[in-house]
């Protein structure tokens, strides 16, 4: 009976301490998510200001290339875009 009880109390102390070491991985997880989650929303706001920009370069060559009235550049900037797209 007493070796029962022995072996009954090794195999709760054995669960205990896996319980503990799953805990410990499921905060460890759970912080590698939110920095990754954070990683991807800078990634995406990273993206979103690169493509402003492009959208601003763009926008200044337009206006550049209308208002020396150049038509031929004009044309082919148009092309450039529409490749680009």
């Amino acid at each position: 009976m007493q070796i029962k009880k022995r072996v009954q109390i090794l195999l709760l102390t054995q669960l205990i301490l896996i319980v503990q070491k799953l805990t410990k991985q499921h905060r460890h997880l759970n912080h590698l998510l939110k920095v990754i989650a954070q990683r991807r929303l800078s990634i995406s706001m990273t993206i979103c200001s690169l493509r402003k920009d492009q959208l601003k370069m763009k926008n200044k060559r337009l206006y550049y290339l209308l208002s020396r009235s150049r038509i031929h550049q004009l044309k082919n900037y148009f092309l450039l875009v529409n490749q680009m797209n």
